[in-house]
């Protein structure tokens, strides 16, 4: 699966998806207390398990 921002190639579509949301800027994933927006599942994660009061 290639990138069609750049010439990086993925095995997996997910991951070509996941890595052309760099390019776009698209962020699905806030954070349902403060609303901050992630490109990635996990860094909200990281981010609530820092934040305590996002929780």
């Amino acid at each position: 699966f290639e990138c069609s921002h750049c010439d990086r190639v993925f095995s997996r579509k997910h991951d070509q998806e996941r890595h052309t949301r760099i390019h776009t800027g698209k962020k699905p994933y806030q954070c349902h207390a403060c609303h901050s927006c992630f490109a990635r599942s996990d860094a909200r994660r990281r981010h609530i398990d820092a934040n305590l009061t996002c929780q």
